[in-house]
């Protein structure tokens, strides 16, 4: 719908991105393509502040040949830009997801998340249990 009519789809993946539902992104995981995606926590494991916009090729390409040849690319006054701790913690992060198989051990696991978040479904003051991959609403 939104390529037809063009329409930018950005997501919002602070939450969900890094294997929350099971697949690097949700994006991903509705077989979406989505203009951008935004997204933090997972991308340093929350040992670090640090977030991160990925943005389709055409954006990129439309934002850098609009600019001043000598400004810097996506420039909008970051205050942390690149810090190399956050950097750093970014990197090891993605080598943690890498090494340990974290996206293929969710399939293995995920199920026990599941159950015990739906074991709180009988309690009197829930009113509703839904989850997807190892994010759960509880009501």
């Amino acid at each position: 719908i939104c390529t037809k009519h063009d329409i930018l789809l950005i997501f919002d993946e602070v939450i969900t991105a890094f294997g929350r539902v099971g697949t690097p992104t949700a994006a991903e995981y509705f077989g979406v393509s989505p203009d951008m995606i935004t997204m933090a926590k997972g991308l340093t494991n929350a040992a670090v502040p640090a977030g991160a916009v990925m943005a389709h090729k055409d954006i990129y390409n439309s934002i850098m040949d609009s600019a001043n040849p000598s400004s810097i690319e996506f420039f909008h006054g970051y205050t942390y830009s690149a810090h190399p701790l956050a950097c750093a913690a970014g990197i090891a992060t993605l080598e943690v997801y890498r090494d340990m198989g974290l996206y293929d051990r969710h399939k293995e696991i995920g199920h026990y998340f599941q159950e015990a978040a739906h074991s709180l479904a009988d309690h009197p003051h829930v009113v509703d249990v839904r989850n997807l991959g190892f994010m759960a609403c509880i009501d």
